[in-house]
Parts: structure tokens; sequence; C-alpha cells
């Protein structure tokens, strides 16, 4: 996991950055969108060669609204057929607030609706009804997760859990809208990671199950015994047919791998993908341990899901690493009277890039 965060953070600087369109109620100063904003608003549909995101369906992303623009980020819901909204901040980060809550929302001619609300782990989903002027209303489901950090990753079995809800929420022709807080990180390193699962999620599947039929015939074959020329002359026959059921399952198998393979990401072409996104929205993932994950989910179709665990590992052991590095250093320092930063100028960049990851997912400190 070291060389590929080493190879995240040596690629991140290949990703090209374009100019930022701002408005007057973005949330950040220094954070803005794509040229083609969404009815005027801090978000961007992302295309790919031109053609929509998901195919079939349009996918937005933008940032946490604020509540000057609730009516007009309500409305963009409604007028872009948003069926899923998918939101990956929590509320306040480190007692930095990150986003405001619009599923109450109500003034003279809005009005949002809760219908129903249930967890699933560390989920949120609601069914939102938004009515305009009481004369047309609009429904939308709202998936909301807060266990992934600003600046680092989540979970594998949190990313798995959000495609399912994707899956399950999310309607053929109508647009998925997600946003963290910025709506750069997390939102982006999403859009890669699911355009990377839905890339592989039919020809793995069928890989799978072919694997399950090899297994269940060779266990079959095993029972039946070795086609012998003392055994009776159906049971001969029997083993035989069998063992060819068996070879051919084991041909289709391959079949579907050297169909998978050619559709891996080398590192350049995940780059490129990334690049591609950003054209339509600078600044579409963050920083390299994000990368990491997007180049996991493009690359590796079979076991990225252990891997990105591995990552998240590694990253939480470097960062104690250079933590305790940086503590020597300023102990280093304060004895020989020498800045801090130039007693710590030897910090490895994979344990830099950690420490950045995992800073940001630590709660702020209590208050004294």
């Amino acid at each position: 996991m070291g060389n590929l965060l080493a190879t995240a953070a040596k690629s991140f600087a290949s990703l090209v950055d374009l100019t930022h369109t701002h408005g007057p109620t973005d949330r950040y100063a220094n954070v803005g969108s794509g040229k083609e904003r969404v009815c005027g608003l801090n978000a961007n549909k992302l295309f790919i060669d031109g053609e929509p995101w998901i195919y079939g369906s349009p996918f937005i992303i933008g940032q946490a609204p604020v509540p000057a623009e609730f009516p007009k980020w309500l409305r963009m819901l409604c007028k872009e057929n948003v069926g899923l909204v998918i939101m990956l901040t929590r509320s306040e980060e480190r007692g930095i607030p990150k986003a405001d809550d619009y599923f109450g929302y109500t003034d003279a001619d809005t009005h949002v609706r809760v219908l129903s609300c249930e967890t699933q782990g560390p989920f949120e989903i609601r069914k939102l009804v938004i009515s305009f002027d009481e004369e047309y209303s609009h429904s939308v489901d709202h998936v909301w997760y807060q266990g992934w950090p600003d600046f680092g990753l989540l979970p594998s079995a949190d990313l798995l859990l959000l495609f399912h809800l994707y899956d399950t929420y999310a309607s053929y022709g109508q647009a998925t809208l997600t946003h963290c807080s910025a709506g750069l990180g997390r939102a982006g390193t999403f859009a890669a990671a699911l355009f990377g699962y839905l890339r592989f999620k039919s020809p793995v599947d069928r890989y799978n199950r072919s694997l399950e039929l090899v297994s269940y015939a060779e266990e079959q074959l095993s029972k039946s015994g070795p086609a012998v020329p003392s055994s009776s002359e159906q049971s001969r026959a029997l083993a035989l047919e069998r063992a060819g059921l068996v070879a051919l399952l084991r041909a289709s198998s391959q079949a579907i791998l050297s169909e998978i393979i050619p559709m891996c990401l080398s590192v350049e072409e995940v780059i490129a993908l990334i690049n591609s996104m950003r054209s339509c929205r600078p600044g579409l993932v963050q920083n390299p341990a994000q990368l990491a994950l997007c180049i996991l989910l493009l690359s590796c179709p079979f076991d990225w899901a252990a891997k990105l665990d591995e990552l998240n590992a590694h990253i939480a052991h470097e960062a104690h690493l250079a933590a305790e590095a940086a503590a020597a250093a300023e102990a280093s320092a304060a004895a020989a009277d020498v800045s801090p930063a130039a007693a710590a100028a030897d910090v490895s960049p994979a344990a830099a890039v950690a420490v950045v990851s995992l800073a940001a997912s630590q709660p702020a400190p209590d208050s004294p």
C-alpha cells in the first residue's frame, strides 16, 4: 500500500486544475465551480466524451447549499429531475460548519416534508417531498452518509453499502446529485469510484457466478469418481460428461476474465479520466489518498475492497509514525534551539499524505 500511495502522490501533480467560476453565494471564497453552472448554482454536470457520466442518467456534483440559496437549490432539484441526492458530509466537522439543514426548509413558496427516515448502519435515508407554491411537488430520495472525513477515505464496507444504496434508489432517466461540503474531494472521489463500480459490476458479477458454477461442477465430479475401465458404462459416461462440463465452465470463466482485464485502467488512464471530470468541475479529488482510492476502483475490480482497508490501515500507521517523528523533532528543536520545520524536513512524502488524511478524520478536541 505504501507503493500505491507513493504512486498516487507522484501522479497527483499530473492532475489539471482549470479556472474556477465564482458566485456571490458560494460556500467558500476559494472554491468555485466549472463554467457551466446548473441553474446558476455552485454545481456542475459531469460528462465523459460528451455523454452523461452515468449512462442514461445525468450526474451532478455541487457544494452543500447555503441557506440563502435553499429555494433556488430546491427548485433546481425539480427542474433537473433529480431523483436521488447523496450527501457525504456532516453538518459540522472539527468545530467548523460544513453543511446546513435543508430537510425541513419552509418559506412562503417552498416547503420540504420528510415522509420517512430510516437508518442503515452509518446511513440515514429519507424520502423528501418538495412542494412549490402549492401547485406541484417533487419527490427525492436522500441518502446521508456521515462517516467520510473531509480530505480522507472511508471503510470499504461503507463504500460497498453506498454503491448498494445507489443501485437501490437511482432511477434510469432521473438525475443523481452528490455533494459534500465544497463539492470537490469526497463528492469527486465518490463519482470516480462509482464510475469504476458500474464499469465492472456486470462482468465481475458474471465472472463470480461462473466461478461458483465451476466450483459446484468440480464438487459433483469428485463425488462421481474417476472414469476408469472397471466402472459401469453408464458411470463412465456420466463422469466424462461432468468432466466435459467442468472444462466448458472453466473456459467460460476465462473468456469473461479476458473481457474484464482490458477494461482495467492504468494509472495514466485514471489521471486522464479525473482530468476529464475536472474539465466539468475543477478540483475534483483533492489529495493523493483520494486518488489512490480512485486507482483501486478503476484498476482492481476483484480485490479493491481488501486493498482499500489495507490502504486505510497503512495511512493510519504512517500518520502515527509521522506524528511521533514530529513530536521528536519538536523536542529536538527545543533542545538544540532549531526550528521544528527544519528538524522535521526529512519526513517522507507518504507520511505527509497520511498525516493530512488522518488528521482530517479525527474529531475536534474537547473544549477546555
